[in-house]
């Protein structure tokens, strides 16, 4: 009996150091952002943590329930712990890592490489298109958007289909000149 109750604080013992982290969060429906090294424990239920650029992490350790952690690009992470359900890490495409996952529902989401070139796109939208109709001729009382209305004085009339006869054609001085011999 003394054995089976000392190997058993022994595993407990194990247990609980292997879990602790040097950056340990610990609270319910709280939300933390921030450069960590080393360890990052996260404890409670629907936390949201964001591991910015430039932490160097070996291991991000989750216990409880539903909670959310994205990791930015440019971020060295080893190894992610699971210890409860629903939880969900969000991690760049390129970014491989070992997985313990103790619990049911716990997703581990790489994003791919689109989102990240998206985010550098000086752009965030998409054109919209906007379906053309058949053209329509504008109607006469239409105003110019300065608010001058149109010119009145000229008829409006196709161009005349042969020269007026007071105008005569010149011919161009390269027709009259000849062609060089050789």
């Amino acid at each position: 009996m003394r054995k089976l109750l000392a190997a058993a604080i022994i595993i407990g013992v194990s247990l609980g150091i292997a879990g602790c982290a040097q950056n340990a969060y610990v609270g319910h429906q709280g939300g933390w952002a921030g450069v960590w090294f080393g360890d990052v424990g996260v404890k409670g239920n629907g936390n949201n943590v964001n591991v910015e650029r430039g932490s160097n992490l070996r291991k991000l350790s989750i216990w409880g329930d539903c909670n959310t952690v994205n990791v930015e690009d440019g971020v060295t992470l080893v190894h992610v712990e699971f210890f409860g359900k629903n939880n969900t890490v969000t991690i760049p495409a390129g970014l491989l890592v070992r997985l313990t996952d103790w619990g049911q529902g716990n997703t581990l989401v790489r994003r791919p490489e689109v989102y990240d070139r998206m985010i550098e796109t000086p752009y965030g939208y998409t054109p919209a298109v906007i379906p053309l109709g058949p053209a329509t001729p504008m109607p006469p009382e239409t105003q110019f958007q300065s608010g001058t209305p149109l010119p009145t004085g000229t008829p409006v009339a196709p161009p005349p289909a042969e020269p007026r006869p007071d105008v005569q054609l010149v011919p161009d001085e390269f027709e009259q000149m000849e062609e060089p011999t050789k």
